[in-house]
C-alpha cells in the first residue's frame, strides 16, 4: 500500500506532493500536500499501544483547549478511528500541518522567557487533567534503568565493541554515585521532551507544542531542563540567558512551585543530561540503533560533548 493510499483512509482530496519531515528519531514522518491544506503524516512503532495514545489524547487534548495552547489535532479516518492499520499492521495517524515561525539557537533572552512562559502554562493546563496518563515509554527518565542495561553490556563475555571509551566509562561511574538515587514519587504530569524542536512559536511567543507521546509523571524541572539542555551549544550557554528561561516559568507558576524549580532544576539538569548521554553511549556500543540516523562513532561523540556540559554547567548553581 502506497503512502497516498492511506493518506485518503483520512481524506479525499487530491495528494500533490509527500515528502519526509526530518523532524523526530523514532517514527516516520512526512508531509502531505494537497490543494487544500498541508498534513502530516506519522507511522507509529509497533510496540507502542494505540490505546494508551488514545487515551492520554483524550485527556490532554481537553485542557490544552482549554489553556489556548495549540498542539497536533488528530485527523480520524473515514472510518471514525484516529489510527489507520497498514497490511504489516503498522499504525498511521495524521493531523493538520501547524504553521509556526522557524526558530534556531542561540535564542534572546526575550526568546527564552517565552519558552519559559510557555512551559509554565503548560504545567498549568496539565494540573487540570482528570485521570491518570498511561505512560508509553516506560522507562523514559529512568535512569537507574539504562544505568542498569549499561553494566550489563560492559560486562558482558559477548564481543567487545570497538567503540567503548575508557575515559567515558570513568565519567559514567563518577556520575552514578552522584545522581542515581531511590524512585522520587512525583504528581506532576509533565511533557517529557520539552526540547526546542517540539516547542511552537509565533511572534515571539509559545503558542503551543509538539509530540504528546512521551507525557508522564516526573518532576516539572525535568521539562525545564531539557528545555535548556536543547538551547546549549557546543557546551556552553550564558547564565543570564539561561536565568531569563527560568524567570519566565516562575513568572507563571506559584510559589511551591518555584521553589521546587530554584531547589532542584541543576540536579535534574545533569540527571537528565547523565541519562542521555548513557542513551547514546548505550547505543553505540550495543548496536541497537535506537538513534537510528546515526553512526555509533558519532553517538560516542555526542555521548562526550553532553558528559562534558554536566561539568561546565555547575558554575550555574
Amino acid at each position: 500500500m502506497s503512502l497516498e493510499d492511506i493518506c485518503n483512509s483520512f481524506f479525499s482530496d487530491k495528494v500533490l506532493v509527500i515528502n519526509p519531515l526530518s523532524s523526530g528519531h523514532i517514527n516516520d514522518t512526512y508531509i502531505v500536500k494537497t490543494k487544500e491544506s498541508d498534513c502530516v503524516l506519522q507511522r507509529i512503532q509497533k510496540d507502542m499501544s494505540i490505546a494508551h495514545l488514545e487515551h492520554n489524547y483524550t485527556l490532554y487534548s481537553e485542557v490544552l483547549d482549554r489553556e489556548g495552547l495549540i498542539y497536533p489535532k488528530w485527523i480520524k479516518t473515514f472510518g471514525g478511528e484516529y489510527y489507520y492499520i497498514d497490511e504489516e499492521e503498522y499504525a498511521w495517524r495524521m493531523y493538520p500541518y501547524i504553521e509556526c515561525d522557524r526558530i534556531s539557537t542561540p535564542l534572546s533572552k526575550e526568546m527564552l522567557y517565552a519558552y519559559g512562559e510557555g512551559l509554565a502554562r503548560l504545567h498549568n493546563a496539565f494540573q487540570r487533567i482528570e485521570g491518570d496518563i498511561e505512560p508509553l515509554y516506560p522507562h523514559l527518565h529512568d535512569l537507574k534503568f539504562y544505568h542498569q542495561k549499561y553494566t550489563q553490556i560492559i560486562t558482558s563475555d559477548d564481543k567487545k565493541s570497538s567503540f567503548r571509551e575508557p575515559q567515558v566509562e570513568s565519567q559514567i561511574k563518577i556520575l552514578s554515585e552522584i545522581y542515581i538515587s531511590p524512585d522520587e514519587v512525583s504528581n506532576a504530569i509533565i511533557h517529557a521532551d520539552t526540547k526546542l524542536s517540539n516547542i511552537l512559536f509565533k511572534d515571539g511567543q509559545v503558542i503551543g507544542f509538539l509530540d504528546f507521546d512521551t507525557i508522564m509523571q516526573g518532576p516539572v524541572t525535568l521539562d525545564i531542563a531539557d528545555a535548556i539542555r536543547s538551547c546549549i551549544q557546543n557546551g556552553k550557554k550564558d547564565k543570564e540567558e539561561v536565568d531569563s528561561l527560568v524567570a519566565g516559568y516562575i513568572s507563571l507558576c506559584d510559589t511551591s512551585r518555584a521553589e521546587e524549580v530554584k531547589n532542584n532544576l541543576w540536579h535534574d539538569f545533569n540527571r537528565i543530561n547523565f541519562e542521555l548521554a548513557m542513551r547514546y553511549y548505550i547505543d553505540a556500543i550495543s548496536g541497537e540503533n535506537y538513534f537510528k540516523d546515526r553512526e555509533p562513532a558519532y553517538k560516542v561523540e555526542r555521548a562526550k560533548m553532553i558528559l562534558a556540559i554536566i561539568t561546565a554547567i555547575g558554575s550555574f548553581k
